[in-house]
């Protein structure tokens, strides 16, 4: 702290002067504006400059510089400045100082009628703990004189160029950290993209100096920090070197930056003094990796060896900052059902080649996604069995027939026709074309062209006869039933589900070692897709696991011989699928006007236009929209993620009350039912 210099040319509170056993009064002048000194002003019975002794204890008179009470704790370390007193007549003076009852030292001796004053620049270390300083001149009664005249009067005495150096060993107070950062921290939450922190804090003797917010992952590694420096408002030349008070409102921490991981949040303050005040928020899992919003898919639904099979990523999105996406792709080997899946080595491209050791198994591919701050991974539907290549019976029913001619049996003699089949030895799917022509039993054969594709079901022009059966007893009369249950209804976390049934005969006799097809077509979705398959027992009957899905209609469909266009049996069941969603708040406890944040996540596939949550909160015995005035509106609308952050004043109701999230049915692009989180209690005292 500097006083009566030329960049501070002003008094400040804690300056003052003192008169002691004498009849001068004495005032501070305001010569800081004239060479920068500060001194007394003395006058005693109309006589500038003079200090009058009174008894044979002589007159004091001096400067005082005193820490105010603004600023309980800090204290004077010490001192240095020029000291000027006036040359003195009459009789002899001292000039002396002192602190807290202590004589310090440079005492001198001003002579009278010396003509000669004191100047100085002097320096004091004071007693720990000191909180004042004191210069003054002392009018003795050696010559019998009852006046020390002081010439001139202004410097009775004077100091100037004073630098003191202060000491304050009390920390600063953190008193409020609020915002979505602080609550997650509180709540050990995990976040995404920008979260916001503002705080407040107080230091009543130095003043503020800087804040710091830092961020320690737990895994180990470097800590992140961001440094509030409060240096520019410090004018070091007052009792509070810096603003005794700081406030920070929102400042937005962009998690984007940070690698996914679990992070110690910390906020300290550090006063003029270097005194630190740390607390520690809580912590936060910061989840910037990308999140998957349509799942990957396999270019082709029926898979053979020795046919490439490709991929799609599907669509993903990630926060504003965590980079571009890249994709790695891992392809894997599964029982029939598509279970027990095990990756297959050097299959890490976007297609894969089946091989014969597929034959009979299903597949398929974990798409990793990738950005700066994390990976995620997500996995295809299993595929279709493989089947077996081109020409080979493998091990279930056979391929279906191809060639061309003009009757049913086709051309037996003539010019030879070329053409290629493909067959999938578990679903008896087939198709062929070819061209040519030759003479049959019936007569002469003319051009033709055939081909009969997949589980499509379309056909044109002839085939050569039904193909193999599917099944001991195939017919295409056959009969398929299932369970009771037509119309089902599933929690998102348990849309995994059975179907059982039986395939006989029209005659009644069960069809054994049949291989069924199981096909699903999304709510709002024209196309089917085959998502995994059956095979019949001895007795005709099947168990199947349906994988995961939407609200759908499941379809079993059942093909007589491989080359049958159409399925001759079919059987439906309806799914629906109820929404999942997912609530968190921070603070759980708060006061009757607290401030929480509810966040959450509607699961996917969202539509990119996002989705609408209803916030509802248990009050008066039932369920009611949180007030549009506490927020948005209690009708949200997620991003493209599914993600949703939501803050919520409380206006002086106290209790339990229960907060629960709702995702209304029939939204387009959502092919689910209305669902609702878990219930969230909080309670406000």
């Amino acid at each position: 702290m500097r006083q009566c210099s030329a960049s501070a040319p002003s008094i400040a509170p804690g300056w003052s002067v003192f008169t002691g056993s004498t009849q001068a009064v004495a005032v501070l002048s305001d010569g800081c504006g004239s060479g920068g000194l500060l001194g007394d002003l003395v006058e005693s019975n109309g006589q500038s400059g003079a200090v009058t002794e009174e008894g044979s204890n002589g007159g004091v008179v001096g400067i005082q510089v005193a820490v105010p009470a603004s600023a309980p704790d800090v204290t004077i370390r010490s001192l240095t400045a020029k000291v000027t007193a006036a040359p003195v007549s009459g009789d002899d003076a001292y000039l002396g100082f002192d602190s807290e009852g202590q004589e310090l030292p440079c005492l001198a001796l001003l002579q009278d009628s010396s003509g000669v004053g004191y100047q100085r620049t002097d320096s004091w270390t004071l007693p720990q703990g000191a909180r004042y300083f004191q210069t003054s001149v002392y009018c003795t009664t050696d010559h019998s004189h009852t006046t020390c005249d002081f010439s001139p009067a202004s410097q009775v005495p004077a100091l100037s160029e004073i630098t003191l150096t202060l000491q304050d060993n009390t920390p600063p107070t953190i008193s409020s950290a609020t915002g979505p950062l602080a609550s997650a921290a509180t709540s050990n939450a995990t976040v995404s993209g920008t979260q916001e922190l503002s705080f407040a804090g107080s230091d009543t003797d130095s003043g503020l100096l800087s804040a710091k917010l830092t961020l320690t992952p737990q895994a180990g590694g470097a800590a992140v920090t961001h440094t509030f420096d409060f240096s520019g408002e410090c004018a070091y030349d007052s009792w509070n070197a810096c603003p005794i008070k700081q406030a920070v409102s929102g400042y937005p921490l962009d998690s984007t930056t940070l690698k996914d991981g679990t992070y110690t949040v910390d906020l300290a303050l550090t006063d003029a003094a270097g005194n630190t005040t740390t607390n520690t928020l809580g912590s936060i899992t910061t989840r910037n990796a990308p999140t998957n919003t349509a799942l990957p898919t396999m270019t082709a639904s029926e898979l053979v060896v020795g046919v490439p099979v490709g991929s799609l990523p599907g669509s993903w999105s990630a926060p504003s900052g965590a980079g571009s996406i890249s994709y790695s792709y891992q392809w894997q080997d599964c029982d029939s059902h598509g279970e027990h899946c095990t990756s297959i080595g050097d299959a890490q491209g976007a297609s894969y080649t089946p091989v014969a050791s597929d034959v009979g198994h299903t597949l398929r591919m974990l798409l990793t996604a990738t950005d700066s701050d994390g990976s995620s991974t997500q996995a295809t539907a299993p595929s279709a069995v493989v089947a077996p290549a081109q020409g080979s019976l493998g091990a279930g029913p056979g391929p279906g027939g191809s060639g061309s001619g003009s009757g049913n049996s086709g051309g037996s003699s003539g010019a030879t026709g070329t053409g290629s089949s493909s067959n999938n030895s578990a679903s008896n799917n087939a198709s062929s074309s070819g061209d040519g022509s030759g003479s049959g039993a019936s007569g002469a054969g003319s051009p033709g062209t055939g081909s009969t594709v997949g589980s499509a079901g379309v056909s044109a022009g002839a085939s050569n006869g039904p193909g193999l059966p599917n099944g001991v007893g195939a017919s295409e009369s056959a009969q398929l039933t299932l369970g009771d249950q037509r119309v089902i209804s599933r929690s998102f976390a348990r849309r995994v589900f059975k179907v059982s049934g039986r395939l006989r005969a029209a005659t009644g006799e069960p069809i054994a070692g049949a291989t069924l097809a199981i096909l699903a077509q999304a709510q709002e979705s024209t196309a089917s897709r085959v998502v995994a398959h059956a095979r019949t027992r001895a007795n005709g009957t099947f168990t199947v696991k349906v994988p995961a899905g939407p609200s759908r209609t499941v379809t079993v469909a059942y093909r007589a011989f491989s080359a049958n266009a159409a399925y001759a049996a079919q059987a439906r069941v309806k799914e629906s699928v109820a929404a999942g969603v997912r609530l968190s708040i921070a603070p759980v406890q708060v006061s009757a006007a607290g401030e929480i944040v509810l966040t959450g996540q509607v699961f996917g596939p969202v539509p990119a236009q996002g989705a609408l949550v209803e916030l509802l909160v248990h009050y008066k015995g039932r369920w009611v929209p949180i007030p549009a005035s506490h927020t948005e509106g209690a009708t949200r609308r997620t991003d493209a993620s599914g993600h949703f952050v939501v803050a919520y004043k409380f206006q002086g109701a106290t209790g339990r009350f229960p907060f629960r999230a709702v995702v209304p049915g029939g939204q387009a692009g959502l092919p689910y039912t209305r669902g609702y989180s878990d219930t969230v209690d909080v309670r406000a005292t």
